[in-house]
C-alpha cells in the first residue's frame, strides 16, 4: 500500500508544525511581570580568557534546539507543574508512623531494630531528596532563565573582579538589554583597559636567614618579572612559601605572615609588588624546630608492654609485637633533622598503608626546649583477623549466575607487618556456546588465592635505603588455582607471582613490577564439538587449539 499526500496539504501541515513548536520558546511558562533571558553575549574581549569570563556569570538563557526550543525547561516546567510537595509530605508522615509502628512492635518483643532504623534513614533520604531537588522531570531538566536584574548586576560585579584580579586595573562593564515580546536580549559592554604586567619582585622578611631561603627557590615561584598581574599567581605563591618554609623547620608559620603590597604607575602600566613576611607578635623572628627525640606508641590505649629503641626511635608496644626495622622504613623525617612538614604527613600515609593501624596521629611537644621538639605517633591496631564474604547475582547474557566470594586476612603473621590474605571465589554465569549461536549456556568457576605480602622490598642485597627512599614499598608473594567448567572444556590453572609495588609521593599513581609470573594451565576435557571446530580452524591456519594444550607460562612484567 502506498500512502499520497498532496503537495498543498503537506505544505498546511508543515506550517502548523512550525507554528506548534515554534511557540515553545518558553514566554508561555512565565508569570505575570516576568521575563524570559532569551539571548546573551559578551563583548569587548581582547586579551582576558572569554570562557573563564562566562563562568562568572550567574544567570544564562535556557539551551535551545533548532525548531523545537528549549527543551530542558519544557521538560523541568512539566515536572513543576506535576510536583506536589503536600502529598509527598502526607507520604512521609504516612510512612514514619508506619515505620515507628513496626520498631515499636519489634522493641517490644526485645528483638533487633538495627535493620529498619536503617531502612528508615534510608527512605527519609529520598523523601528529602525529593523535596530539595524535585522529581524526575525537574532533575532531568533545567529551569526556565527567568530574567533577574540582580543576577546580573551581580554577574556584573564578578567579572569585572575578575578583570581586576587579572590585571585589568581599570577595566569597566556595561549591561544592555533589549526586550520583545517579554524576550530579553542581553550583552556584557566590556572596555578591558590596559593590562598591568610585574616590573619588580621585591621580597622583605626582616631575617636574612628567610630571604636567602625564598630566594634560593625563586626558580619555582608563581611570580615571574615581565609576566601580567594575576591574582591567582599570587595566592599560589603564598601557599608555596608556607610550604616552603614548613618543610624547613618553621613548625608554627602560617599563611597569614605573609602579605602581598602593589604599587603601579598609572603612566607606564608597570606594577612593582612587594612579598612581606611578617614577624611573630611574642618574638623578634621566626623559630626553627629540630627533632630532639621520636616516640612512636603502636599500642593505642593499652598500657605499654615493652620499649625499645631503634636508629635514635623509641617504640612502645602492647600487645602486639611489632618490627621496629620494619617501621624504621616508614618513618620519613629523623632525629636532629628539621621540622618537614611534607615528611611529616607522608609518613602518615605511608604507616596508613601498611593496613595495620586504625588510625595514626602525629603530635610535636616544643614545650620542653627552645628551638627542640618531641614528636609523639600515637596509633592502635586493627584486629588481627578480619573476614569478609560477599554473596550476589551477576546478570550476563540474560542468565542470572550467583556468586560468593571470600576474603580472611591475618595481619601481622611473624612480627614484621606482614599480612597474610587468602581469597577465594565460586559462581556461575551465563556464556555464549562457541559451537553455535542459538543458546546461552552456564560457565561454572571456583578458585582461590594465598598472598604474602610484606611492607617493604624484599632483595637478595642490604635495601634499607632504597625502601627509605621510596614511597610505601611491598612486596607481594602469592600462589593461587583456579578451576573452570565450560560446556565446551574444563580448565585449571595454577599461578605463581612475586612482585613489587609502590606509589610516587602524591600517592595518585601506582606502580607494580612482577619479578615472576608463572601460570600452569591444563585443559581436563574438550567437548567433541568443540574439538572438531578446532581442528576446522587449524585447517584454516588458526593456531587458538594450542590455548587448550597444557602448558607453562612464565613472564616478567612493569605495570605505571
Amino acid at each position: 500500500m502506498t500512502l499520497f499526500v498532496k503537495p498543498g496539504k503537506l505544505l498546511l501541515f508543515f506550517v502548523l508544525f512550525i507554528s506548534l513548536v515554534s511557540s515553545c520558546t518558553g514566554v508561555k511558562y512565565l508569570e505575570d511581570g516576568e521575563k524570559l533571558l532569551y539571548n546573551q553575549s559578551i563583548e569587548g574581549i581582547e586579551k582576558a580568557d572569554k570562557a573563564e569570563l562566562a563562568d562568572q556569570i550567574t544567570l544564562s538563557p535556557n539551551i535551545r534546539f533548532p525548531i523545537i526550543g528549549p527543551v530542558g525547561a519544557f521538560i523541568y516546567e512539566t515536572g513543576e507543574n506535576n510536583f506536589d510537595t503536600a502529598a509527598i509530605h502526607k507520604s512521609r508522615r504516612a510512612y514514619i508512623e508506619k515505620i515507628d509502628a513496626k520498631i515499636a512492635e519489634k522493641q517490644e518483643k526485645k528483638a533487633s531494630v538495627a535493620k529498619l532504623e536503617s531502612k528508615k534513614a534510608r527512605k527519609l533520604d529520598r523523601y528529602q531528596n525529593k523535596l530539595r531537588n524535585g522529581n524526575f522531570f525537574m532533575r532531568t531538566g533545567s529551569p526556565l532563565a527567568v530574567y533577574s536584574e540582580d543576577a546580573i548586576e551581580n554577574s556584573k560585579s564578578r567579572i569585572e573582579i575578575y578583570l581586576k584580579n587579572h590585571g585589568f586595573s581599570k577595566a569597566t562593564v556595561e549591561i544592555e538589554t533589549k526586550e520583545k515580546k517579554r524576550k530579553i536580549d542581553q550583552k556584557f559592554i566590556i572596555n578591558e583597559g590596559p593590562q598591568l604586567f610585574l616590573d619588580s619582585l621585591i621580597l622583605r622578611t626582616g631575617d636574612s636567614t628567610l630571604t636567602q631561603l625564598i630566594n634560593s627557590t625563586a626558580s619555582q615561584s608563581f611570580l615571574k618579572q615581565g609576566e601580567p598581574y594575576n591574582k591567582d599567581n599570587i595566592d599560589a605563591e603564598r601557599a608555596r612559601l608556607e610550604t616552603l618554609l614548613k618543610d624547613n623547620g618553621y613548625f608554627y608559620f602560617t599563611k597569614g605572615f605573609i602579605e602581598f603590597n602593589a604599587y603601579f604607575d598609572p603612566a607606564t602600566r608597570d606594577l612593582w609588588l612587594s612579598t612581606i613576611v611578617n614577624k611573630p607578635a611574642d618574638k623578634p623572628y621566626h623559630q626553627v624546630y629540630k627533632m630532639d627525640s621520636i616516640i612512636f606508641n603502636t599500642s593505642g590505649p593499652e598500657i605499654p608492654e615493652d620499649t625499645t629503641t631503634f636508629q635514635d626511635i623509641t617504640y612502645t608496644f602492647g600487645f602486639n609485637d611489632y618490627s621496629p626495622k620494619v617501621l624504621d622504613t616508614r618513618l620519613i623525617f629523623r632525629k636532629n633533622s628539621l621540622y618537614n612538614y611534607t615528611n611529616v604527613t607522608n609518613t602518615q600515609r605511608q604507616l596508613l598503608a601498611i593496613d595495620m593501624f586504625r588510625y595514626v596521629n602525629i603530635n610535636f611537644d616544643t614545650t620542653l626546649v627552645e628551638g627542640q621538639m618531641i614528636a609523639n605517633l600515637y596509633s592502635a591496631p586493627l584486629k588481627k583477623f578480619q573476614l569478609s564474604q560477599e554473596l550476589g547475582v551477576n546478570v550476563s547474557n540474560s542468565y542470572p549466575g550467583p556468586f560468593y566470594n571470600l576474603s580472611f586476612k591475618n595481619r601481622n603473621v611473624f612480627g614484621g607487618l606482614e599480612i597474610l590474605e587468602f581469597t577465594a571465589f565460586i559462581g556461575s554465569e551465563g556464556v555464549a556456546q562457541a559451537t553455535s549461536n542459538e543458546s546461552v549456556l552456564k560457565s561454572f568457576q571456583y578458585g582461590g588465592n594465598l598472598t604474602l605480602s610484606f611492607p617493604r622490598f624484599i632483595t637478595p642485597f642490604r635495601s634499607r635505603g632504597l625502601n627509605l627512599k621510596t614511597f610505601n614499598p611491598k612486596t607481594a608473594v602469592s600462589v593461587g588455582y583456579a578451576f573452570t567448567d565450560r560446556p565446551e572444556y574444563k580448565r585449571t590453572n595454577i599461578n605463581g607471582t612475586f612482585s613489587y609495588r609502590w606509589q610516587n609521593l602524591r600517592g595518585n599513581k601506582s606502580y607494580s613490577l612482577n619479578i615472576s609470573d608463572v601460570n600452569l594451565i591444563d585443559t581436563l576435557e574438550v567437548d567433541a564439538d568443540f574439538r572438531n571446530l578446532l581442528n576446522q580452524l587449524a585447517e584454516q591456519g588458526n593456531t587458538l587449539f594450542l590455548s587448550f594444550n597444557p602448558s607453562f607460562v612464565s613472564s616478567t612484567s612493569f605495570n605505571a
